[in-house]
């Protein structure tokens, strides 16, 4: 079956990377969580995607540039703040399957370590453009799933993900097709697909081609099309 992936919630409708987002994205259908992580000035894991916090807060300024204590400070929507990854972990962690997107260019030890000591390897997927960061998460701790992002195409493609160890490809549906998710099938590899821009037809189509999953801001919409889908 399709994983339902709720991408940053459900922002359509709550404060996206938002505690409130994620407990309403699984409300209302999704089976499994995406969220961004960067790190504070102090090296805290966060949980925002723009390394700036101007676009999602009241606030302005670099997530890099301020401590956790200064982050809070901001309302993130509805009265949320910026969560750290251990709230998440711990608030969702084991109870629904975590997509985390790596948006660090430094190795992510720390972060490595803290889902080690929470007995969560098994509940999460850390996926990165960067792919020397997936090897090194690997390395740290090979029980972990891996993803290596992509927006483009490439050469030997199964051969090059096979030297990373990852798991599996997320890619974008512009360069997603039926014979490319059956190659990685067969290959052992998953595939799931985000930037489909919740449109019907994409949608149906992801569905038909038995992608892994999809990572959609609209899971309620995914969830309905995945139940009325017609084999």
């Amino acid at each position: 079956m399709i994983e339902i992936i709720g991408h940053r919630g459900i922002p359509f409708l709550e404060p996206e990377n938002t505690m409130l987002g994620f407990q309403r994205a699984i409300e209302l259908g999704a089976e499994q969580l995406e969220l961004d992580i960067r790190l504070t000035e102090d090296k805290i894991p966060v949980v925002i995607h723009d390394a700036t916090i101007r676009r999602t807060t009241n606030g302005h300024g670099r997530v890099s540039k301020l401590t956790l204590k200064q982050l809070l400070i901001f309302d993130a929507g509805k009265g949320e703040t910026i969560p750290t990854l251990e709230e998440v972990l711990k608030e969702f962690g084991g109870k629904v399957f975590l997509h985390i997107h790596m948006k660090l260019r430094t190795p992510p030890a720390k972060i490595v370590r803290l889902i080690t000591k929470m007995n969560l390897e098994r509940s999460v997927c850390i996926s990165s453009f960067s792919h020397k960061t997936l090897k090194f998460i690997k390395r740290l701790n090979p029980h972990i799933t891996t993803a290596a992002l992509v927006r483009k195409k490439r050469r030997r493609i199964i051969s090059y993900l096979h030297s990373l160890g990852v798991d599996a490809l997320h890619v974008p549906y512009k360069i997603c097709s039926k014979s490319f998710v059956s190659t990685l099938h067969r290959s052992g590899l998953k595939i799931r697909v985000w930037h489909i821009a919740d449109e019907k037809t994409k949608i149906q189509k992801l569905i038909s081609w038995k992608v892994d999953g999809i990572l959609l801001d609209r899971a309620d919409l995914l969830a309905k099309l995945v139940k009325n889908y017609k084999i």
